[in-house]
């Protein structure tokens, strides 16, 4: 059904790993270096508790649980939007 409707996507098999190393190298390594040490503060948070394996394992419920695990570490609102 999804095929038919145009919904279908291949999961990635990126590893969490490749992904995190292509993202720090490719996506945030002309940042400044306070917002490169905030983009790894939230991918090690998430690690800590999401324990990703591949990048298809980055979905809208894991985020959804991440978020409400960090807001039940007592982290304020604001910590919680910035990861």
């Amino acid at each position: 059904a999804e095929l038919r409707e145009g919904r279908y996507a291949k999961q990635s098999r990126m590893s969490w790993e490749h992904f995190r190393a292509y993202y720090i190298d490719n996506a945030i390594a002309g940042l400044a270096d306070n917002s490169i040490v905030a983009y790894e503060s939230t991918l090690n948070a998430f690690e800590t508790h999401c324990s990703p394996h591949k990048l298809a394992d980055l979905t809208t419920q894991r985020v959804t649980t991440f978020a409400t695990e960090l807001r039940n570490a007592g982290l304020r609102e604001a910590t919680v939007a910035r990861h």
